[in-house]
């Protein structure tokens, strides 16, 4: 029975991601282009980092180090251990959930899931006939619903079987040649074949087999060497591979029918554990982040702008006094927040490059948490003006005709307009217990119902774009004492977790399109920072990423540059037609003047002088 470690590529700019020992000691992980050009360490510890595998967005990776699971952004930055166990179990084979959702991997020869940003919600899928048996080599169908795996069961060699990724039931053998192992199994993109290894035929050599076990091909012919470790590319048209001869262990690419097979390594010590992604491009998230941060030392909270992908960070209030909960206009034009430059909380408008700072509100009260209405009309703020804790207020976008909403003793805040205009989030501290509570009101004021109905704390409410969701930061759950980032209906109904760790995960705020969530973390254990992750909780990342306190993001559209003066044209007459007297295009100039480009009697273009119409 042969065990042995396991190879891995990204597809997210045709990268692979594998281990090698070139640098002497133990393997540390590298990558390449699918070329093999460009081959980049990773990784340098004193211990093995091996069993490499990219998340289908190609934004992490995840690798078993000193027998434990780590995961670590594509670049190598942000290396977390997902199990901590150091010595008390072996765990091998991670590999990313297609949703970055959670992570398969082998402990002591059986398969568990785990979540994939810490680790926690542990399951075990290999169970019953299956404890008492080896099973390793594991990775995820491409929808997410089935984990094929090599295991011993019924057979002295391994064998492949299939099982429910959700509770590992309904195991399914699909090759049955107890003759040699079959090891390394993965789908390909589509789900519609198998590629594995096996030592049927005497040395490893690479097979591949429809998804339910039939038609078993062997693809390679290596004679007295061994083929290890397949790995599709994210198209199906090629297969990378390891290839080992007399203890060399090198990476190779072919096509997917075993032609073609190229050399992409090339050292004295061992490179293997390929995998490429089933994702053939990673879209950078659009628009721009408002926030506020404690960036520059001990100074107050300033104003900060940044692209969406968290590129070209700048303060754009640059004052001494506490500048925070900013919001961008529908547009992205403008900038709302709160400031405390004339000695107390006001609320101020500005252009979203910091130009043409604007005081709105004037009284010695507290003025707080502005949120612009979808047409850019109107603004919804909390201020404690009328004596007692703060309520809901709306104005206009140049302060005037100021309107109070609510009227509770308790207190609200923290408003927002639904996207259509007609409805108002808010928070309240009005129920029975005293706790934070989303609520939602007619933008009149009437008709105030309370969302949330539980005992915890619910804040930071945020719709999506089109309305049917609403993100929200949540202090509710027994098993943490940290707040979570959770989404659910518009009517309340359906509260989902979406991030999951020992750290403070709050304040989400939708992309302008709805396909992802900005929030603030502090689970780098040092600094809140801003991160994005899908609508549904995948794919975390840290955009902000320096070493100051990040606050109260607020994701909005970019703003348009002005339009250049144009030109416009405009048919008289109906369509120009050769010969055609007095049918033409009119010019109208920036400036006002007008003529007209028609054809005279005699065929000849003219232009002349008119009025404009």
């Amino acid at each position: 029975m042969f065990l042995f470690v396991l190879p891995h590529v990204c597809a997210a700019q045709e990268k692979i991601v594998f281990s090698s020992s070139r640098d002497g000691g133990d393997s540390e992980i590298y990558v390449m282009n699918a070329d093999g050009t460009n081959q980049t360490r990773l990784t340098d510890n004193s211990v093995a980092d091996k069993d490499p595998a990219f998340s289908s967005d190609g934004s992490r990776i995840v690798y078993s180090s000193n027998r434990d699971i780590y995961v670590m952004n594509a670049d190598g930055s942000n290396k977390v251990a997902l199990t901590n166990d150091g010595f008390a179990s072996n765990e091998t084979d991670p590999a990313f959930s297609p949703d970055g959702a959670r992570i398969a991997y082998a402990s002591d020869s059986q398969i568990y899931t785990m979540n994939a940003f810490d680790g926690t919600d542990k399951r075990r899928l290999t169970n019953g006939a299956f404890q008492n048996e080896q099973n390793l080599y594991l990775s995820y169908s491409p929808d997410g619903n089935r984990i094929v795996f090599s295991s011993t069961l019924n057979a002295k060699t391994f064998e492949i079987y299939t099982m429910n990724a959700a509770d590992g039931l309904n195991p399914t053998r699909l090759t049955f040649d107890d003759a040699g192992d079959d090891i390394d199994p993965t789908f390909n993109s589509s789900g519609s074949k198998i590629a594995f290894s096996s030592n049927r035929d005497g040395t490893y050599e690479i097979y591949v087999m429809d998804s339910n076990g039939a038609n078993q091909t062997r693809l390679t012919f290596v004679a007295a060497h061994d083929a290890r470790q397949p790995s599709f590319s994210p198209d199906n048209s090629k297969i990378a591979f390891t290839y080992i001869q007399n203890g060399r262990l090198e990476i190779y690419v072919m096509n997917a029918d075993g032609s073609n097979q190229i050399r992409l390594t090339n050292t004295p010590n061992g490179n293997e554990n390929p995998f490429w992604s089933r994702q053939t491009a990673t879209v950078a998230p659009q628009g721009k982040i408002v926030s506020s941060s404690q960036r520059g030392g001990s100074n107050p909270p300033q104003i900060y702008t940044m692209n969406a992908d968290g590129t070209n960070q700048t303060n754009v209030t640059n004052t001494t006094a506490e500048e925070y909960e900013p919001s961008l206009s529908p547009d992205g034009s403008k900038i709302a927040w709160s400031s405390t430059r004339d000695n107390n909380y006001e609320i101020y408008i500005m252009n979203s490059d910091g130009s043409n700072q604007t005081r709105l509100t004037n009284n010695t009260n507290l003025d707080e948490y502005p949120k612009f209405s979808p047409d850019g009309n109107k603004i919804t703020f909390s201020s404690n003006r009328a004596g007692g804790f703060s309520e809901i207020y709306v104005m206009n976008v140049d302060g005037t005709n100021v309107t109070r909403l609510t009227t509770d003793p308790a207190t609200d805040y923290f408003s927002s307009f639904s996207p259509d205009g007609s409805k108002i989030l808010f928070l309240s501290r009005r129920a029975a217990a005293g706790n934070l509570q989303i609520y939602l009101m007619n933008a009149d004021g009437t008709n105030q119902i309370n969302l949330s109905n539980n005992s915890g704390n619910d804040l930071n409410p945020a719709f999506s774009p089109d309305g049917s969701k609403i993100a929200f930061t949540s202090i509710n759950d027994t098993n943490s004492a940290y707040s979570a980032v959770y989404v659910m209906n518009a009517d309340g109904s359906n509260r989902i977790k979406l991030t999951n760790n020992p750290w403070a995960d709050y304040y989400p705020t939708f992309s302008p399109d709805g396909t992802m969530i900005a929030f603030i973390s502090s689970r780098d254990g040092v600094h809140n920072q801003i991160y994005t992750m899908n609508s549904d909780g995948t794919n975390q990342v840290n955009r902000s990423n320096n070493t100051a306190n990040d606050d109260d993001p607020f994701w909005g559209k970019q703003a348009m540059p002005a339009a250049a003066p144009q030109t416009k044209l405009k048919i008289a007459g109906g369509n120009i037609l050769i010969g055609s007297p007095g049918k033409g295009i009119i010019l109208k100039a920036s400036g006002g003047t007008c003529k007209l480009l028609s054809i005279d009697n005699a065929g000849a273009m003219v232009l002349a002088a008119i009025a404009c119409p």
